[in-house]
């Protein structure tokens, strides 16, 4: 099944276009009734003053379609994870946990050209190119198993918590569009790809935390976590663009084995002023940047109307992890072989 790996991924996108299209549909020509407006609910509500911590404007009492999006939103996930723990069987626990990996590519992506016009990239005459693709490793391989369980436990809570709302399929479009995002950020072969879902969790984060967007501190508490997520971006890009300057590739195992082949010039060990210091820096700083100031808003979470939302906010920083230690593995491939004598 590890040929099959790019379903995993897959699953969770098909639940988003249908559960997102028919909630669109049926919605269409409603007018939909808001509870209360903005302006009626100040920024510091809490749940107390509420009077439950997760009271809801019931405008329907059946969602339409229930059934649809119910066995369309937990289903894919469910797949996604059958067929994650397949692929990572398939491909061995032990194997993986000796450095084996598996590599599906899709196909080519962006084609950049040859880089015989600026020689400002190192190495010998090549095609500049990034590929749609997907990597399972012994860090991606457990993520996958984590997001794809939890995130189903997540799905499957989600059902009776939110079984009365109107906003049903929309819910779990945003749930099923959350577990793509992820899926590609912990799964993908090269750092552009890994940065296309990492956006994908900022917006699904602002999306979700701002669910009951009539709420004026939901809407609030979605706007701060959308701000805060640009602050990782930020340290990324810079990150991704030292690194093409520096190795010439975006993929993970281009990028690791130059660091490899040639330690004593890339290594921090070796002074920390250097161009390639600032470009693991950087990424670094890009990846911790995102998840850190999560507990300045996982309170607003909490008093509002999100179901499982701090178990996603959660998940989300353990994913966005794995872009942490795909970076600092350019310092430890380079920095161990430094150690060994083998330069």
């Amino acid at each position: 099944m590890k040929d099959l790996l790019w379903l995993v991924p897959l699953f969770p996108l098909v639940g988003f276009l249908v559960n997102g299209i028919v909630y669109l549909v049926s919605h269409r020509t409603r007018g939909v009734v808001v509870a209360h407006p903005m302006a009626d609910q100040p920024a510091a509500e809490s749940s107390l003053e509420s009077g439950h911590p997760h009271a809801h404007e019931h405008l329907e009492a059946h969602p339409r379609f229930k059934t649809l999006h119910t066995a369309v939103g937990v289903g894919s996930v469910a797949l996604s994870c059958v067929f994650a723990f397949g692929a990572i069987f398939d491909v061995g626990v032990r194997a993986l946990a000796s450095g084996a990996h598996h590599v599906i590519t899709l196909y080519r992506w962006i084609s950049l050209g040859v880089n015989e016009s600026t020689g400002q990239v190192p190495g010998a005459l090549a095609e500049w190119f990034v590929d749609a693709a997907f990597r399972l490793d012994s860090l991606s391989a457990l993520m996958i198993a984590f997001v794809t369980f939890v995130g189903f436990l997540i799905h499957v809570y989600s059902v009776g918590y939110m079984g009365h709302d109107p906003g049903y399929g929309r819910y779990f479009a945003y749930l099923n569009l959350f577990m793509f995002s992820m899926l590609v950020l912990v799964l993908a072969d090269n750092f552009l790809l890994m940065f296309v879902g990492w956006e994908g969790v900022g917006l699904c984060s602002y999306l979700l935390i701002g669910y009951d967007y009539h709420k004026k501190f939901a809407a609030d508490a979605g706007k701060k976590a959308f701000v805060v997520n640009r602050i990782g971006d930020f340290g990324f890009i810079l990150g991704i663009f030292g690194v093409f300057v520096l190795f010439g590739t975006l993929e993970f195992d281009g990028v690791f084995s130059a660091a490899a082949a040639d330690p004593s010039r890339r290594a921090m060990l070796r002074g920390a002023g250097g161009a390639d210091s600032w470009t693991v820096a950087v990424t670094i700083i890009g990846s911790v940047a995102s998840p850190l100031p999560a507990r300045s808003w996982t309170f607003v979470i909490r008093s509002g109307y999100v179901p499982g939302a701090v178990p996603w906010v959660k998940v989300k920083v353990t994913a966005e992890q794995s872009a942490l230690s795909d970076a600092t593995h350019i310092e430890l491939s380079s920095s161990s072989k430094l150690a060994s004598g083998d330069v």
